[in-house]
């Protein structure tokens, strides 16, 4: 009877460490007896819980890159309203002066209101450049048309 036991408990081990990876509820109670032994349960745990902290720090990082854009986009909304008030203010100047020359047309040579005309449309072509230079050009610039149309006597 010995011999027959001894013959039964190999293949019931056999059987219980092969069924230790199992899902517990998949595994009857030598399988249960085989993972407690071979610390299965725990190797499963760990490797769940690793893979729920590298799922949990995919999101935080998407998350984090998300937010990142909605800042990038809201700087470049911000930049882009700056530039379209500066645009605004830049054709207000240019019309200011057209109509100050147009006054003033009366009172000086044609050959200097030509001038003036186009030193106008260059300034025009300088406050459209984002060039750092041009911007300092078309100031000077319009700072030279400032001083012509108040030696022509331009309100």
């Amino acid at each position: 009877m010995r011999a027959v036991a001894r013959l039964l408990m190999l293949p019931l081990l056999a059987g219980a460490c092969a069924s230790a990876n199992a899902p517990a509820s998949e595994r009857g109670f030598f399988g249960g007896l085989g993972a407690a032994v071979t610390g299965a349960d725990e190797q499963r745990a760990r490797t769940i819980e690793a893979q729920a902290t590298a799922a949990q720090n995919q999101a935080l990082a998407a998350r984090a890159n998300s937010l990142a854009a909605e800042r990038r986009a809201d700087a470049s909304r911000q930049q882009l309203a700056t530039q379209q008030r500066a645009n605004r203010q830049q054709d207000a100047e240019i019309t200011r002066l057209r109509g100050q020359l147009a006054d003033a047309q009366a009172r000086m040579p044609a050959a200097e209101s030509a001038r003036i005309a186009g030193e106008i449309d260059a300034l025009q072509r300088d406050r459209a450049n984002p060039d750092p230079a041009a911007q300092a050009r078309a100031e000077a610039r319009r700072q030279s048309i400032e001083d012509a149309l108040r030696r022509a006597g331009a309100s």
